[in-house]
C-alpha cells in the first residue's frame, strides 16, 4: 500500500548488474550460499559448523576450479556480429522521466517530509473524533481495499488489532487516499459504515496485479491527533532548519528559499545517482543489442547466465523467506513470484522464458562488446587492467580471498573479458548523450 518513489528500470541493466554480484557465488561452484553468511537485510557474519564454532568465512575450496567460459578473445567475434562505426559512434539515448528531479519534486519533499517532522501537535497527543481532520493530522485507520469488487493481497488492516497511523499529507500511500479522509470526521466512520476513498495505484507500483489499477478503499478512523504544519518560510528555514546560506545578501526571501529548493533538488539527486547510472547502461545495451545483429550464439554462455540466474534467485528467496517469514511467503509463495519483484519480471507465469531470453541479451552484449573492441582496435587488454578487475574482487571480499585464490576460482579468462567489458562501457559511453523523456512517455 505504500507508495515509493520509484524509477522503473528496465531489465537488462539491473540483470546485468546483478549477474556481477553473482558471478564470483557461481565461480566459486557454492550455490544457494553467501559468501559472508549474509542476510536478507544485508548484515554479515562469520559461519559456524554443527557445534556453534566459527568458522572461517568466504575461503577457497582446494577442489574449486573456475568455470569454462567461451573464450572471446581468441574468436573472429566482428564475423558474427553485423554493427558499423556509425550506429554506435554518435547515440542519443533516453532515460526515463521518472528519474528526472525537478523543483517540483524537490517541494513535494519538503511538504511531505521536512514539514512532517516538525509539525506541532495542537492538543498533546489527546485523541480527536468529532472534528474534520485536515492535512498534517494523525488518521489512526482500518482499511479495506478491493479492486473489482475482490480484496487483494496487502490492501487490508482491517483485522488488525491495532489501527495503522497514517499522517494525511504524508504521501505515503498511493494517490488519492490520504485526499479523501480530508474533512472526514472519524466519530462518523465505522465498520459498518466505513468512508469509501477511490485511489489509483501507480503505473510502475511494482506488483503486475496492482499497477495502475484503480482500487475502492473502506476506512474507519478511530480517532486522529491533531497537528499544526510549520510554514515553508525564510525563518522556518533559517531558525529551524539552520540551513547555511551560500550568499550574504539575498535580494528576496524568493531568492532565498530558491537555492534551499535548489539544495533539495541536488540532495534528491544524488540519493537516485546509481538508478540514473543503471538506466544509463541499460538505455546504451538496449539500443546497441537491438541495432546489431549476432549469429551463432554460444550455447553455453547462454547456459552460464541462466543457470547463473536461477541459482541466484534460489538463495536469495531462500534468504528473504528465512529473515521476513510467513508475511513474506504470503506475498511471494515461490521462487516464479519472487522472479517479479527480485528481478523486474513481466509474470510469474513466464519467467524461466524472460530469463532464457534476458541470458541470450547478454550474451549479445557480450559479443557486441568484443566486435566493437575488435573494430577499434581496443581488444588487448593490459596487464595493469587484469590486476586492477582482480584486486576489485579482492576488495569485494574484503580480503578474505586472496588475488591467486580469486584468479584460481573465476579464470584469468573471465577476468580478462570483464577488464575489457569494463573498459568498452566506459569509452561507449562517451559516445552516448543521453536526455530525459517527458513525463508520460
Amino acid at each position: 500500500m505504500n507508495r515509493m518513489r520509484t524509477a522503473k528500470i528496465t531489465l537488462l541493466a539491473m540483470a546485468a548488474a546483478l549477474f556481477t554480484c553473482l558471478c564470483l557465488l557461481v565461480a566459486c561452484n557454492v550455490p544457494g550460499s553467501s559468501s559472508s553468511s549474509e542476510t536478507a537485510t544485508g548484515e554479515t557474519g562469520s559461519a559456524t559448523d554443527d557445534s556453534g564454532t566459527a568458522t572461517a568465512t568466504s575461503r577457497l575450496n582446494e577442489d574449486v576450479t573456475a568455470p569454462v567460459r567461451y573464450d572471446y578473445l581468441s574468436a573472429d567475434v566482428s564475423a558474427d556480429v553485423d554493427i558499423e562505426p556509425s550506429d554506435y559512434s554518435d547515440m542519443k539515448l533516453t532515460l526515463p522521466a521518472s528519474l528526472r528531479v525537478t523543483d517540483e519534486d524537490a517541494m513535494e519533499y519538503i511538504k511531505q517530509t521536512i514539514l512532517f517532522e516538525y509539525r506541532v501537535a495542537d492538543n498533546g497527543t489527546e485523541k480527536m473524533t468529532d472534528k474534520k481532520m485536515k492535512k498534517g493530522d494523525s488518521a489512526f485507520i482500518y482499511y479495506k481495499g478491493e479492486i473489482d469488487g475482490k480484496e487483494f493481497s496487502g490492501g487490508s488492516n482491517w483485522d488488525d488489532k491495532t489501527p495503522y497511523e497514517l499522517k494525511l499529507g504524508s504521501g505515503s500511500f498511493i494517490p488519492g487516499f490520504e485526499d479523501g479522509l480530508i474533512d472526514v470526521i472519524p466519530a462518523l466512520t465505522s465498520k459498518e459504515s466505513p468512508v469509501t476513498v477511490k485511489a489509483t495505484f501507480p503505473e510502475d507500483y511494482g506488483k503486475e496485479e496492482l499497477n495502475g489499477k484503480e482500487a475502492t478503499f473502506y476506512v474507519v478512523v478511530e480517532y486522529a491527533v491533531q497537528y499544526t504544519l510549520p510554514e515553508f518560510n525564510r525563518e522556518f528555514v533559517e531558525k529551524t532548519l539552520k540551513y547555511t546560506a551560500k550568499k550574504d545578501v539575498y535580494t528576496s526571501d524568493a531568492e532565498y528559499l530558491q537555492e534551499y529548493i535548489t539544495y533539495i533538488r541536488q540532495q534528491l539527486e544524488s540519493k537516485i545517482a546509481d538508478q540514473v547510472s543503471y538506466a544509463k547502461t541499460d538505455a546504451l545495451w538496449t539500443y546497441l543489442t537491438d541495432k546489431a545483429v549476432c549469429r551463432n550464439l554460444p550455447q553455453s554462455e547462454i547456459d552460464f547466465y541462466y543457470d547463473s540466474y536461477l541459482s541466484q534467485i534460489k538463495s536469495a528467496y531462500s534468504q528473504y523467506s528465512t529473515y521476513y517469514g510467513e508475511n513474506f511467503t504470503k506475498m511471494y509463495p515461490d521462487e516464479a513470484h519472487f522472479s517479479v519483484w527480485y528481478m523486474g519480471l513481466k509474470s510469474a507465469e513466464t519467467w524461466k522464458e524472460e530469463l532464457k531470453q534476458l541470458s541470450v541479451r547478454l550474451v549479445k552484449k557480450d559479443m557486441i562488446t568484443h566486435a566493437i573492441a575488435e573494430k577499434e582496435n581496443m581488444e588487448t587488454v593490459t596487464d595493469e587492467e587484469y590486476k586492477k578487475v582482480v584486486e576489485y574482487w579482492v576488495q569485494q571480499y574484503s580480503g578474505q580471498m586472496t588475488s591467486a585464490e580469486i584468479v584460481k576460482s573465476m579464470g584469468e579468462l573471465y577476468l580478462r573479458q570483464s577488464a575489457l567489458a569494463d573498459r568498452m562501457s566506459d569509452w561507449l559511453m562517451q559516445h552516448a548523450t543521453f536526455t530525459y523523456a517527458e513525463e508520460g512517455n
